[in-house]
């Protein structure tokens, strides 16, 4: 308890210099409510298991590289870097849906960034956006957009919004009370693909001959809340996926992402610092009140492998 209330002290947001908060060893302390459906008749996702039970039970929506749907994998297939072509031959995974949520106060435009946990299967301990993750088969209410409805005639993403708001419970521990679907606003999508070069080569897949990757059809979403009101709803960490998080000033990004700083970060996060954040960010209020920065027919491409 005298965690949780350190930690909660730590992200008061009139501070004038950022504080990492980490994972306690308490598991006690970060205890979170993972079960989420607005529907009694739909299929529950209560994040119970380990990463690999995760791995072999939810299931990716597989696109083509215009975003259609062409089927449903585990996370597991849909990850396995395999060049093996009497197995597999998956040399890049199989494409998937996935979103990547970016966090903002709404009194100070600070940037919540986390820390994925060393026990991640996929690019363990790299630093990265809010949260990141994957829409998902066969929940209600629906986590799959319709390409064309959803994405290029009304620029919205409802489904990559539940999968968010789903994630930022499980992972943070955020109330989806405090951050309603209406704060979310749709921007993009990155088609992205990256072998994972972080993990230990006993985790890897084939005995260690094989990778894990990410193949993403990114779909990037800003989101903005009152951070006094995530942490009076409970924002904790939830250690079995994050080991520490912060929140950040477009400053104290480009300090922390110095080389000589010495931290790893995720592919896709430097994808989209590199190529929209810092203007979205300078324009943070225009990004939320209107749809100019909303690039809803485009799928921006890095197939080039980043380790």
């Amino acid at each position: 308890r005298a965690a949780l209330q350190n930690a909660r002290l730590a992200f008061n947001h009139h501070s004038s210099s950022s504080i990492i908060i980490k994972r306690t060893t308490d598991r006690s302390i970060a205890t979170t409510k993972t079960t989420m459906s607005s529907s009694s008749k739909g299929k529950n996702w209560d994040g119970s298991g380990t990463q690999e039970d995760l791995m072999h039970r939810d299931e990716c929506i597989l696109v083509d590289a215009k975003d259609s749907i062409v089927g449903h994998a585990s996370k597991y297939d849909a990850h396995h870097f395999s060049a093996n072509a009497e197995r597999r031959n998956t040399p890049k995974g199989l494409l998937h849906r996935a979103f990547s949520v970016f966090l903002f106060d709404k009194e100070n435009n600070k940037l919540l960034l986390q820390q994925r946990a060393a026990s991640k299967i996929t690019f363990p301990s790299v630093w990265t956006n809010t949260c990141c993750s994957h829409q998902l088969h066969g929940y209600e209410p629906t986590e799959v957009d319709d390409e064309v409805v959803d994405v290029r005639k009304n620029k919205r993403a409802p489904g990559a919004v539940r999968a968010a708001r789903r994630k930022l419970l499980h992972e943070l521990n955020i109330d989806p009370e405090t951050v309603k679907e209406t704060q979310f606003k749709f921007l993009t999508r990155l088609h992205y693909c990256a072998k994972d070069s972080f993990g230990e080569a006993s985790l890897r897949p084939e005995n260690g001959t094989a990778f894990w990757g990410e193949h993403e059809m990114d779909y990037v979403l800003f989101c903005r809340a009152d951070q006094a009101e995530l942490v009076k709803g409970g924002m904790s960490i939830n250690p079995e996926e994050v080991d520490a998080m912060i929140w950040v000033s477009p400053e104290e990004l480009r300090e922390m992402m110095k080389e000589e700083k010495g931290l790893r970060w995720s592919p896709w996060f430097r994808i989209i610092v590199d190529r929209f954040l810092w203007k979205w960010w300078e324009n943070i209020d225009e990004v939320f009140a209107t749809d100019k920065f909303v690039d809803e027919q485009s799928i921006h491409e890095v197939l080039e492998e980043e380790d």
